[in-house]
């Protein structure tokens, strides 16, 4: 029934425009659609700095194949000290391929999460603009309404100009959302580096977050595979490296040797410290995030709540129509109230999925 009620509310909005309900049909007609995996896809090819650091990887690939090659080969003709050279090099170019990776991996999600904003603020701009286009129905058979009663000395001529004030200033704020959506799909368009002026429209799946049995586990555990943090705990390591080979030394080697040690030591200090508080901050923000998606469920429970209270209402309003006690228009009124709960739920789960993107990589937070 409530689908039923939804579709019929459809039609009378979309009915009544069709005179411009064609062209709009031949827009989505000449639309170019794509996948979110394409639109993606799409997206990447056009940062530079994704090319720049697969290159960078390229080449120290390339090295570490030598120096390993270079290690199994001479071996045996090598000193102890010389083969731990060659690895502790080793280890860093390795260290440094997976810093580069990770860049990659946060340019990538940072890129990924334009592509949901660009998404969501099309989808909220398409709302605000069928809200408005009922809104302005509803004005207009208003407006008719008053201008027969006026007819009959029912109502007075203020009470008609106010009505055709109200109708201007739905139909002057109908062109302003429809500037906004116009601006909306050009930087869609333009992220994903196509003609400004195309209609695009990006297939996706709307997944919703839940909240984890276990938060303070899970929040731990989210935060430390985040690219940000794990890049500081490959620094940290590096660190460590040192502070425990200087601290070999500082027992046979001079004395120089100890201060380096004790300065080595310093900023391992530093840096693990560094990181803690990275981790920390990461932490309270994802709490932070994860209550706002509590209160969103809060949110969509009650928009969800009100829409089957404008149901009931509308199904009152049927009823007492069939007994004369309400017009058409009461009706009417009626049914746009159960569209706009409708799509007060469609604002909140928009906002759901791009805060689940999120939650799952809390580096954009």
């Amino acid at each position: 029934m409530k689908r039923m009620i939804l579709c019929i509310f459809m039609l009378m909005i979309f009915v009544p425009i069709a005179e411009n309900g064609d062209s709009e049909y031949k827009e989505m007609d000449n639309a170019v659609f794509f996948t979110y995996d394409e639109a993606l896809e799409l997206t990447l090819e056009l940062l530079p700095a994704i090319k720049d650091f697969e290159n960078l990887i390229e080449e120290l690939e390339e090295q570490l194949d030598d120096i390993s090659d270079f290690r199994r080969e001479m071996g045996e003709w090598l000193s102890y000290t010389t083969l731990t050279m060659l690895r502790r090099v080793e280890t860093e170019i390795e260290r440094q391929i997976e810093i580069f990776y990770l860049e990659i991996n946060m340019i990538e999600l940072r890129a990924e999460l334009t592509i949901r904003n660009a998404i969501s603020d099309i989808a909220i701009a398409e709302i605000d603009i069928e809200i408005m286009e009922a809104a302005i129905i509803l004005a207009y058979q208003n407006l008719q309404r008053l201008t027969i009663l006026h007819q009959h000395g029912r109502v007075s001529a203020n009470e008609l100009r106010q009505a055709e004030n109200l109708l201007n200033q739905k139909q002057m704020s109908l062109e302003n959302l429809q500037l906004i959506m116009t601006i909306e799909l050009e930087g869609l368009n333009h992220i994903l580096g196509q003609p400004p002026y195309q209609l695009t429209v990006v297939e996706f799946e709307r997944t919703q977050p839940e909240l984890p049995e276990d938060l303070t586990h899970h929040i731990s555990q989210t935060v430390r595979q985040a690219p940000s943090i794990r890049q500081m705990q490959i620094n940290t390591d590096r660190y460590d490296d040192e502070v425990t080979i200087h601290m070999d030394r500082c027992n046979y080697a001079p004395r120089r040797d100890c201060e380096a040690y004790i300065v080595l030591r310093e900023a391992y200090e530093r840096v693990a410290l560094d990181q803690r508080l990275a981790e920390r901050a990461m932490e309270a923000a994802l709490r932070t995030a994860y209550n706002e998606l509590l209160q969103l469920q809060i949110q969509e429970e009650a928009a969800r709540l009100a829409l089957t209270h404008a149901i009931e209402d509308y199904e009152i309003a049927r009823i007492n129509h069939n007994f004369g006690r309400v017009t058409r228009f009461d009706i009417e009124i009626a049914l746009n109230a159960v569209f706009i709960e409708a799509q007060a739920i469609e604002r909140i789960l928009y906002r759901q999925w791009l805060l689940e993107f999120i939650l799952t990589n809390p580096v954009l937070l």
